[in-house]
């Protein structure tokens, strides 16, 4: 009766948010009652770690950090004292799926998917075996939900199991809106992995990443309806992003998926006139049609495409950017000099003389000039950083022209691409900091390898 009383006197505790006192409690039960006392103290402790790490501030980021790791001792002391025992209550399951979210935010995947699994007292073990203590629809969808996550951060992703989860996940799930919120946190959750992958040069694992999120982004596209703009959007922004991770084939495939998406939106907007939320919307919609087709290689669409927008909105320095990387791409690829010429000096003259399209050169002056003028450190940063690219690009483009030009120009490209990586070394010795001063740096040994 002791024990009761104590037990209840820590859920009102929690309830009104006490937890140092409920912790102080924990003492007072006997043995067998502390391992659910403690799970209930863990997650309230997470769910307050949480609320603090969306504050902005160092203080509460410090904070959090405490409060979390005091949530993962209480768990983990919860656990511990669980093994064995089948008297689970609702309560105890969801903090023992408490504790695997926490293993999962701290990265610990393989501890999170050990205790999801656990034969005794795991929640998706639970779950799958109908245990009374995971009897409920929303706690079913939450246990899948967090083991897809873990599933899918493994280094090399166990696909069959992830496609087994993702049927039970549908088959529980109220509504196809809720299934298609959940792919997609978990395609950015991916992505971001895949990232990482390709930047270790881990090619053979981010291979596997790349086909588990592909395979979820086409389940996405099955389950999302062709007039819910933003889903759409969403949807192909995430397949144009993966195909500009991939290569070869796999990559093509990707860019026609995004291509015929965006084509498909902007019909959808035609035809709607209140199908797009507002008209920058609609441009941006068109500017990633136009880097589907950068990416398919139809350097003429692409750029046919950019221009129609910057005749509407040409100081867009994002649009100017990426039209820029269309004619450097193009000349590169397709060894035209006078492509790369136009990426540095500007295309598509106008009636009153100026170019459309800036090339590298006008976007640098404009950017540093933007910067000069930002009302804020952030702001002039992203200038800042446009602006060694636009130089740094000016010279790379030069220096693909020493390639792919006439031969007798070749000396004079080399030379012309060398002056202008020396001249920004001198006027900036630090270039922005140290991923440009790297950048310069590698393309002055290129062309000093290439020059006789």
């Amino acid at each position: 009766q002791a024990g009761a009383a104590v037990n209840l006197v820590i859920d009102v505790a929690l309830a009104e948010n006490r937890i140092d006192q409920a912790e102080e409690l924990l003492e007072r039960l006997p043995e067998a009652a502390r391992p659910a006392a403690q799970l209930s103290l863990g997650g309230a402790l997470w769910r307050q770690a949480i609320e603090q790490a969306g504050q902005s501030t160092p203080e509460a980021a410090a904070a959090a950090s405490r409060v979390r790791r005091r949530a993962g001792d209480m768990f983990a002391a919860g656990y511990e004292g669980l093994r064995g025992r089948s008297d689970l209550s609702a309560a105890t399951a969801t903090g023992l799926l408490y504790y695997a979210q926490l293993l999962l935010a701290q990265g610990d995947v393989q501890q999170a998917l050990a205790l999801l699994d656990d034969q005794q007292v795991g929640p998706l073990t639970l779950v799958e075996s109908s245990h009374p203590a995971a009897d409920r629809a929303d706690f079913g969808r939450s246990v899948y939900r967090t083991a897809l996550r873990a599933i899918l951060s493994q280094e090399s992703p166990d696909l069959d199991r992830a496609r087994e989860l993702i049927q039970s996940l549908e088959a529980s799930a109220e509504s196809p809106a809720e299934v298609t919120s959940v792919y997609l946190s978990l395609a950015g959750q991916l992505q971001q992995q895949l990232k990482q992958l390709l930047a270790d040069a881990e090619r053979e694992k981010a291979q596997n990443v790349a086909a588990a999120l592909d395979d979820l982004l086409q389940r996405i596209a099955d389950q999302t309806a062709g007039d819910n703009w933003a889903l759409q959007n969403q949807l192909a922004a995430a397949i144009l992003e993966l195909g500009e991770l991939l290569v070869g084939d796999v990559r093509k495939q990707a860019m026609q998926r995004a291509k015929a998406l965006y084509v498909a939106i902007l019909k959808t907007a035609r035809d709607n006139p209140n199908f797009a939320p507002s008209p920058a919307a609609l441009l941006a919609v068109r500017k990633r049609l136009a880097d589907s087709y950068r990416g398919l290689g139809d350097y003429k669409e692409a750029l046919t495409q950019y221009a129609a927008i910057l005749k509407q909105k040409s100081s867009m320095l994002q649009l100017q950017q990426a039209a820029a990387e269309t004619l450097m791409r193009q000349g590169v690829e397709k060894k035209d000099a006078d492509a790369l010429r136009r990426s540095i000096f500007g295309a598509l003259p106008q009636d009153n003389g100026k170019n459309l399209v800036w090339g590298w050169i006008r976007l640098a002056k404009v950017a540093d000039y933007a910067k000069q003028k930002a009302s804020d450190e952030k702001t002039a940063a992203q200038y800042q950083d446009l602006f060694f690219a636009a130089r740094l690009n000016a010279a790379r483009a030069r220096f693909s022209m020493a390639s792919v030009g006439p031969p007798a120009k070749r000396q004079e490209n080399l030379e012309i691409a060398r002056r202008s990586v020396a001249s920004m070394q001198s006027l900036y010795p630090d270039l922005g900091g140290p991923r440009w001063e790297a950048e310069y740096a590698e393309l002055l040994r290129q062309i000093e390898q290439a020059s006789p």
